[in-house]
This record gives C-alpha cells, structure tokens and sequence, in this order.
C-alpha cells in the first residue's frame, strides 16, 4: 500500500531528515526546528523542502 511505502521510504531517511519530518508533523514552526538541530531557519526550509520533494518523487515513481 502507499502507506507502506512512505514508511518505507521515511525509515530510509538520515537520522536529521527524520527529526526534522517529525518535528514539522508535530506542528513545530520552522525557528523552533532551526533552535533544536542547530541551523539556520532558511536552512531547515530548504532541507524540509528537499525532503518532501524527494518523498513525493519516490512515492510517484512508484505508481508507475
């Protein structure tokens, strides 16, 4: 299922890409994730944003 997958495809993430996933989930605001791991806020936009791109592609290449 793609449920499956994801998890799949999350268990596969860095332990900082999964902390980072998690934390934006639990409705973190991005200041508050930079304070935790230690980047900048512009820094955590970008990897989050790197993440789910690289989340999305996967699960799409899936499908087909």
């Amino acid at each position: 299922s793609h449920l499956e997958e994801l998890e799949t495809q999350l268990n596969l993430l860095s332990i900082i890409d999964k902390a980072l996933i998690t934390m934006m989930l639990e409705g973190l605001s991005m200041r508050e994730i930079a304070d935790v791991i230690g980047l900048t806020e512009p820094n955590v936009k970008v990897k989050i944003h790197r993440i789910k791109e690289n989340l999305k592609q996967q699960l799409n290449n899936l499908k087909q």
